[in-house]
């Protein structure tokens, strides 16, 4: 009788047991790593430091890391795709990728490019005002492609791409001139006289057919149109106005305005495009514009259109908001900022 207690117990338990694990839900399956992000950054070429730091959209313009560069550099550009910076120096070009943001790779050219501009993120165009002609070089093969003789002095320039060809329109800052090239019969297709000195020049990226070009000798801005090869407006500025930028709408168009004297503070005054009419009536001022130099836009990624402005006697941006036009923030650099890119956030998979 004793045995049949026990079995039945045993039995009991073992049933019991059975029910409670067949009655749990199977585990859930291990789940997949949640992908690493990379936010905006912002890049700033701080020229007497001979580095770039890389600074954080998200967190207010902190400093997530500085990149030592080999030489002193000129200017710096982004590559098609956000693929690379190209920076300038007195011998060639400097090249970093953007999805490793280290190993800076010099390519030694014999000469300092004016201009740094891209075809493809591949094939990249150097401007040398030397020798007064325009290369096409290949930055993964390391070798020269093309050779465009071009007029006096090839500086600043902007580039259309349709599926026929190349256009590169080329400001000659010695000859005072801009000129049309196509990049595949490698000439010159046209050529106009401009009313100074060629600055820096920004393409309207909305309709292709509209070059916005800075006089700065002479303190002007222009328009040009591109189908008929023609200044179509103009605007005055103030002498030693070079930089511009635009909205991603190209319905406003930002320019640095230096000191008016010695001691004084910049400004930034603001275009309404497409007619070259001011928004408001005075520039933005404020005593942290100390030398307003290179400016990016930023309307799409932050909570708050903004401006980033290069102030390179102060070691410091100045971020503006675009709703308010106050200045809001300064972020410290390195020594003598003078030139912005962006590298949009990106997904590592």
């Amino acid at each position: 009788m004793k045995n049949c207690n026990v079995s039945f117990v045993i039995t009991i338990l073992l049933g019991f047991i059975c029910l409670l694990s067949c009655g749990q839900p199977a585990p859930p399956p291990p789940s997949a790593p949640a992908p690493v992000t990379r936010p905006p950054y912002l890049c700033v070429l701080c020229v007497d430091d001979k580095r770039i730091d890389i600074l954080d959209l998200e967190q207010k313009g902190k400093l997530v890391k500085s990149i030592q560069l080999p030489s002193v550099p000129g200017l710096m550009r982004v590559s098609p795709l956000a693929a690379n910076l190209a920076i300038t120096d007195n011998t060639g070009i400097i090249r970093i990728l953007a999805s490793d943001l280290e190993h800076p790779q010099k390519f030694t050219l014999g000469f300092a490019p004016a201009d740094v501009g891209f075809v493809t993120h591949k094939i990249w165009l150097l401007s040398d005002s030397v020798k007064n002609q325009l290369i096409a070089f290949s930055i993964v093969d390391n070798k020269t492609l093309k050779t465009i003789a071009t007029p006096a002095g090839p500086g600043a320039y902007v580039t259309r791409t349709n599926r026929e060809t190349t256009l590169v329109y080329l400001a000659c800052i010695k000859a005072k001139q801009l000129a049309e090239i196509d990049i595949h019969s490698q000439g010159i297709i046209r050529s106009m006289n401009l009313p100074g000195t060629p600055g820096e020049m920004l393409l309207d990226e909305i309709n292709k057919n509209t070059v916005y070009m800075t006089l700065p000798d002479e303190g002007k801005l222009i328009r040009i149109n591109l189908s008929s090869f023609a200044i179509d407006a103009t605007l005055d500025l103030v002498p030693g106005a070079r930089y511009l930028a635009a909205d991603s709408t190209f319905s406003k168009l930002y320019i640095s305005l230096p000191p008016a004297s010695k001691g004084a503070a910049g400004s930034i005054a603001v275009i309404k495009l497409p007619e070259l009419g001011r928004i408001i009536p005075d520039p933005i001022t404020d005593p942290r514009l100390t030398d307003p130099g290179h400016l990016l836009v930023f309307d799409a990624i932050l909570n708050s259109p903004a401006l980033y402005v290069c102030n390179p006697s102060s070691n410091y941006l100045a971020l503006v908001d675009l709703n308010s036009y106050k200045v809001v923030q300064t972020i410290t650099t390195g020594k003598k900022p003078l030139w912005l890119g962006y590298l949009p956030g990106q997904e590592n998979k």
